[in-house]
């Protein structure tokens, strides 16, 4: 195969996706939380070099984007406030999605640890929207938010923030081989904001055999937050290489 005729990824004669940006929403809606977790629980989900950025919340989301055929893509996530060096951004601990497209091109791109989930939109009746990520119809994340007043974006403080922290690993593949460790800064761009929310709100985090999200669960819940909004996922930068 000619290296010009190559697919951006595997397998190369078709890719699962095309080189960034990445269309990641187009008038996708986003549910999340903003909340005070137990430090040394947050801290034991960070990998070295990135530290615990303690001046922000966890967040975690529920986000249903509409896909070209009119389809919903399905996805959640629970985000660590890290740092690194002067950089301050989001570490993704967990993300599950009902796609595989998309799992592919998060994790080896981005460095972002998805797996599958089932596919579950959100629930709206009235002013009241709840989320749900399931695995293998195991409740993981329920989130819910009773929309009591709309707000300016702008003005609004809340914990998303446009940069995103993340170590990707690829594992070696010999017997006394070195892991390469990365980390990736990916800043978020092309954001439209068409409808902002917020209101009074819930978040149950369970625990799994596959994942020990319970120590992650809120002390103290901040804001909670329901937005339309459509952005770009761009290139990610390599900032640190071992």
């Amino acid at each position: 195969m000619k290296i010009s005729e190559e697919g951006y990824t595997m397998p190369l004669g078709r890719s699962p996706y095309n080189e960034p940006p990445f269309p990641a929403a187009r008038n996708a809606e986003l549910l999340w939380i903003e909340y005070e977790a137990d430090v040394n629980s947050m801290i034991s989900e960070i990998p070295e070099p990135l530290k615990l950025a303690e001046d922000y919340p966890v967040v975690v989301w529920i986000f249903d984007a509409p896909q070209s055929t009119g389809a919903i893509y399905h996805e959640g996530a629970i985000l660590i406030p890290v740092k690194y060096k002067n950089i301050v951004g989001h570490y993704v601990a967990y993300i599950w999605g009902d796609l595989d497209q998309p799992m592919f091109l998060n994790r080896e791109v981005y460095g972002w640890p998805q797996l599958l989930c089932d596919s579950d939109p959100l629930n709206k009746i009235g002013n009241h929207v709840t989320g749900y990520i399931k695995r293998h119809n195991q409740t993981l994340v329920e989130l819910s938010l009773f929309l009591d007043k709309p707000c300016d974006a702008a003005k609004e403080k809340t914990a998303l923030l446009p940069d995103w922290l993340q170590l990707r690993k690829f594992p070696h593949v010999s017997a006394n081989g070195n892991s390469l460790r990365q980390v990736m800064h990916t800043v978020v761009s092309d954001i439209t904001i068409h409808s902002f929310y917020t209101g009074t709100c819930s978040l149950k985090l369970r625990d799994s055999p596959e994942f020990p999200i319970g120590k992650l669960s809120p002390k103290k819940i901040l804001k909670g937050y329901y937005a339309t909004v459509t952005f770009d996922l761009p290139l990610p930068k390599g900032v640190w290489t071992v």
